[in-house]
């Protein structure tokens, strides 16, 4: 499938964050030179996994995507776990005896029982809610994020309501990288049915995943104009994402 790499490497960087959010804070006269320099954001849950908003990584990794699950149109599938931007699964207090095989049959029974909807249609009575990006083989979980590792760790799809986000045209889009000493870029859009009330020109929190993706889609790049200060749009990003976190 077209782009499936690209998709598993932002997920693995994703999981990667998250681990490096929950490594002990090293400090040198009160200040972290890892989260200053890195654009991280420190730990919220002390007792709790580090899980990222689906939906914050993936409006950094893909500006411009409309992230709004709709049940009007949306259809039942079963999605490969590792394609899926979710969170992290952490037992809670009502599973602690349990181990992670029953939790898991327990969460792939629930999903896979179906009742009639108000239209006399079939669907999985608790099933995840994920809305897929435009063509890429990406899902990003609205409901149903913390059963994507279970279901990764058993190597089985996830049962799922599914609705479509349409993604920009890429020739409706443009890489810019400004010029300086830092790699940083920007994602320009010049459609306004997706730039909304937002700005049209976006910087890339994560290059190194980003522009994999963008440059498969066939957005055309450009260098821009000398910006010694683009640094701290950059550390900006980094951190809105990874100060969003989730109590998973």
């Amino acid at each position: 499938m077209q782009y499936t790499e690209e998709i598993r490497l932002a997920m693995r960087f994703k999981k990667q964050l998250e681990k490096e959010i929950d490594e002990p804070r090293k400090l040198i006269w009160r200040w972290d030179p890892k989260y200053s320099l890195h654009g991280l954001c420190p730990k919220k849950w002390d007792n709790y996994l580090t899980a990222i908003s689906p939906s914050a990584y993936v409006a950094a990794l893909l500006p411009f995507a409309p992230l709004d699950w709709s049940r009007d149109d949306a259809f039942v599938d079963h999605i490969e776990p590792d394609l899926v931007c979710g969170g992290r699964y952490h037992p809670s207090d009502t599973y602690e005896t349990y181990s992670d095989q029953d939790v898991f049959e327990a969460f792939d029974m629930a999903a896979n029982t179906f009742k009639e909807d108000r239209h006399c249609i079939p669907i999985p009575l608790h099933a995840a809610r994920y809305i897929k990006v435009g063509v890429f083989p990406l899902w990003v979980a609205i409901e149903g994020k913390n059963r994507v590792e279970l279901y990764e760790k058993y190597k089985k799809p996830i049962p799922a309501i599914v609705t479509r986000a349409t993604y920009p045209d890429p020739k409706d889009l443009i890489i810019v990288r400004a010029r300086g000493p830092w790699n940083v870029h920007y994602l320009i859009c010049t459609d306004n049915c997706f730039v909304g009330y937002g700005p049209s020109s976006r910087v890339l929190a994560y290059p190194n995943v980003s522009l994999p993706l963008l440059e498969a889609y066939g957005v055309k790049k450009e260098i821009g104009t000398f910006d010694v200060l683009a640094i701290r749009e950059i550390l900006a990003a980094r951190r809105k994402v990874t100060c969003s976190q989730m109590l998973s």
